[in-house]
């Protein structure tokens, strides 16, 4: 199924190696994505500067850049119909650990009145090391109200303006009705008997 997210494995804006790009609130990251609060980091996750490998594509976004900060994304829905979000996550090691781990909550909402359409969710990691981030894979499944639903990442770690919870590989794919799916399965079968009908009738 089609991607709905842009940008979702934050490979825009490219950051060459070695460096960081710090994207501040007001700012586009790269494509698709607004820095709604603070502002935030943009790695290149196999670089020279040893963070991490990132979990999808070479870069990875860090929700704590010099400040806590937080992203966003509007894309089309079908009200009433099923989709589900998908991303993994980890956390800035250098200065985030399991005794202080970093922290962010996960909104879906419906855009133009702003309520949530499934219940936030909270995330938190603190075990990323340099050799092996640890990416943890998460699923949520939601039902949007409208035709323009919002997706939001927002850093709730305060104790440190550095550390944040590392993003990447979000998607968000519709979910095929049961219907469909029964329907592609029993056209999937005919075209299979056709075949071994066709395959019988040839001479031997």
């Amino acid at each position: 199924m089609a991607n709905l997210i842009i940008n979702g494995n934050f490979e825009l804006p490219a950051v060459p190696d070695s460096l960081v790009s710090i994207v501040p609130s007001g700012e586009p990251l790269g494509l698709g994505w607004t820095v709604n609060k603070g502002d935030v980091e943009v790695f290149d996750g196999a670089g020279s500067r040893g963070i991490g490998a990132s979990f999808d594509g070479s870069q990875l976004l860090d929700l704590n850049g010099s400040s806590v900060g937080g992203i966003s994304q509007a894309f089309v829905t079908t009200p009433g119909a099923a989709y589900q979000l998908t991303f993994a996550y980890a956390n800035n090691w250098v200065h985030s650990t399991a005794s202080d781990p970093a922290t962010a909550t996960v909104r879906v909402f419906d855009t133009g009145s702003g309520l949530d359409v499934v219940a936030p969710l909270t995330i938190s990691h603190g075990t990323s090391t340099g050799s092996n981030l640890g990416w943890t894979l998460a699923t949520l499944t939601f039902t949007p109200t409208g035709t323009s639903t919002t997706l939001d990442f927002d850093s709730t770690r305060y104790s440190t303006p550095f550390g944040g919870i590392f993003l990447d590989g979000v998607s968000v794919t519709a979910v095929p009705e049961p219907e469909s799916i029964a329907a592609a399965t029993a056209a999937s079968l005919a075209g299979l008997a056709l075949v071994r009908r066709l395959r019988q009738s040839r001479p031997s």
